[in-house]
């Protein structure tokens, strides 16, 4: 979190600008090259970057519309060292230009950045009214950004759901946040698609339902358990599989019949992180100790997305399970971190 550390961000990115300068120079400094898997051809393709959340850098965090997040809320009741909050953060809400500006002399291209639902939605659900306030910062913000050359990558839920969600329907707990997930979607595509080609749904899910849902130590501190944030899971798999269809399957019919992919020339994906594991000894119990807790961290998203299964853990064995259909190839794009 960025709490009035503004020259340690950009102190960040100087760093960052340094690594790559360094990274062109290896041939010159006699390390060795990339390994063998690492080839040119990815190396090209590769985007690099840089990435924050909105409440890490915005502020602003009850102007012009925009009501409490549950890390608002989290936070202003002292659950953060130093009673921290965001309240001002990096204060990118009032100082994006000068930060595009620095970003430009870097010369970094690629941003990727978290819309708050609740600045966009004050009242987080479907058929509530839409925030025009908000619609203009995000304009402004991703205009700006374009006119320094550097390309948006959105992603739409970065840990900080509308606090009123939580308090309606216990947030992803509630069978009613997908639908609301899929509207608050629909909101970006409508007013920022024409600009967004590159679209991530959750950002670390893992985190989102273990240490949110599950252990209760990040907001909005509930401690469910495993119960808790297999629940938690389940939904935001739903909720993304169904923003993946909408966005890359259904014709709209204010484009003309074709999907907002095929119009807007873009792609959904979600950033799922994992924490890798590797065995402390080639002993058969070590191997497979490190291969499940890979599973229970990556594979409960990733498989979903890849086969359509779902992985249950009793006692330490695993078993699968289908899940819903929807989930089947809904994986266009996935980051890991």
């Amino acid at each position: 979190m960025c709490i009035n550390l503004r020259r340690l961000q950009w102190g960040c990115l100087v760093a960052l600008a340094g690594c790559a300068l360094a990274q062109a120079r290896l041939k010159h400094d006699g390390i060795p090259s990339p390994p063998g898997n690492c080839s040119l051809d990815i190396r090209k393709k590769t985007n690099w970057g840089v990435a924050t959340a909105s409440y890490q850098v915005e502020g602003a965090w009850n102007e012009d519309g925009r009501t409490p997040s549950v890390w608002d809320v989290f936070a202003h009741a002292g659950n953060i060292k130093n009673n921290d909050t965001g309240d001002v953060a990096c204060d990118m809400y009032h100082k994006f230009p000068e930060d595009f500006s620095l970003m430009r002399s870097l010369g970094i291209k690629h941003y990727r950045f978290s819309i708050s639902w609740n600045r966009i939605l004050p009242e987080g659900a479907a058929g509530t009214p839409i925030n025009q306030k908000g619609i203009d910062f995000y304009n402004s913000l991703i205009n700006e950004m374009l006119a320094n050359g550097i390309k948006p990558y959105v992603t739409m839920f970065h840990w900080d759901l509308p606090q009123i969600l939580q308090d309606n329907y216990d947030g992803l707990i509630g069978k009613e946040f997908i639908n609301d997930f899929i509207n608050y979607a629909t909101v970006l595509f409508e007013n920022f698609g024409d600009r967004v080609q590159d679209w991530m749904t959750f950002n670390e899910p893992w985190v989102t339902c273990v240490l949110q849902y599950g252990q209760g130590v990040f907001a909005p501190g509930k401690p469910y358990g495993e119960a808790g944030q297999y629940q938690c899971g389940h939904n935001l798999l739903l909720a993304h599989a169904r923003t993946y269809r909408l966005y890359h399957e259904t014709p709209q019919l204010q484009l003309g019949g074709l999907t907002y992919a095929q119009a807007q020339k873009g792609k959904i994906g979600i950033a799922l992180n994992i924490e890798w594991l590797e065995p402390l000894t080639s002993k058969p119990a070590d191997v497979v100790a490190a291969k499940y807790g890979i599973e229970k961290n990556l594979g409960w998203f990733a498989d979903p997305l890849y086969f359509g299964t779902c992985k249950q853990w009793n006692s330490g064995t695993i078993a699968e399970r289908d899940l819903d259909t929807e989930l089947v190839w809904c994986r266009r794009c996935i980051g890991v971190g």
